[in-house]
């Protein structure tokens, strides 16, 4: 048998050569595309449509976002019932879920919703109802951005602001930057007025921030105009997001950090202060009860 000519193995190619190849097959897909469309429209087979998909920072808007507005300035007495009943009757048939989320403390609404709707009559006739009342404020109807981007609208921002109660002082701001510490979050946020104390969350166990703390102002105007200007903004390539907290004292299992490092030492003097002392009256407490129980034992 006639043995088979083997083929001779193939070059290499520089980069240089390989950049060039890669060039000479995109003009020649390119080309056959050409001279594809070129030719009679029967020989076209015909093109279905696809469909639109609209691109948002954060992902893609999907078809629920298409159905859904947002409404702020909504009282915070209001319940998901009383909402739907702020719609006509024709309105309240078209909607398909309303999400009214709720402060975790007191249970009451935290001044706005989303609201999706089955067709999209419903949702242009929800838009119809903009600036109604609803228990004597006027609500905030409009197409809704996605979850990432509502959350820092200004007409969103505006709404929280305006909800804030007159005697709140305290902001919660989360997505700071894990490296920060007191000082680094009361940077930011000392321009808007005098800050009382920071309340920095921490793994206790590892010592990292868990990236959101708690600023307590010395007036509400400051913390007001805290929210509005913040809300949204960048930290070190994070975008924060700032909101009011009505319970504005910290949990029981809360523990203040009183090292009183480079970066813990301008915006919490007092707090730690008076904490320091009561830890040391505390331990001077239980070592009074443990001399009682020896000089009992006796």
């Amino acid at each position: 048998m006639a043995k088979k000519d083997k083929k001779p193995p193939t070059p290499s190619l520089s980069s240089e050569e390989e950049e060039e190849l890669a060039v000479e097959q995109a003009e020649e897909e390119e080309a056959s595309i050409d001279e594809s469309l070129s030719s009679s429209d029967a020989s076209k087979e015909e093109v279905v449509p696809q469909p639109k998909v609209v691109l948002k920072k954060g992902g893609v808007q999907n078809e629920k976002d298409d159905l859904q507005v947002f409404v702020s300035g909504i009282p915070y007495e209001c319940n998901e019932q009383e909402l739907r009943d702020f719609f006509p009757a024709n309105v309240q048939a078209l909607i398909k879920e309303v999400k009214l989320p709720r402060y975790q403390d007191s249970g009451r609404c935290r001044g706005y919703a989303h609201i999706t709707f089955t067709s999209e009559e419903g949702r242009e006739a929800a838009l119809l109802q903009n600036k109604n009342k609803l228990k004597g404020r006027y609500l905030e109807i409009a197409l809704a951005q996605g979850k990432n981007n509502q959350a820092f609208s200004k007409d969103y921002t505006k709404s929280i602001a305006e909800s804030m109660p007159d005697d709140c002082k305290t902001l919660f701001v989360k997505g700071l930057p894990y490296s920060f510490k007191e000082d680094d979050v009361g940077d930011r946020f000392r321009r808007f007025g005098a800050i009382k104390s920071i309340r920095l969350a921490y793994n206790w166990m590892t010592k990292q921030s868990k990236g959101f703390a708690y600023i307590n102002f010395d007036s509400h105007e400051s913390a007001k105009r805290a929210l509005q200007e913040m809300n949204g903004k960048e930290v070190q390539g994070r975008r924060i997001k700032v909101d009011f907290d009505v319970v504005q004292e910290p949990k029981k299992g809360y523990k203040i950090n009183v090292v009183q490092s480079e970066r813990n030492k301008l915006y919490n003097k007092e707090v730690i202060k008076e904490e320091v002392s009561k830890r040391k009256k505390k331990q001077k407490d239980k070592q009074r009860v443990a001399m009682t129980r020896i000089t009992k034992g006796k």
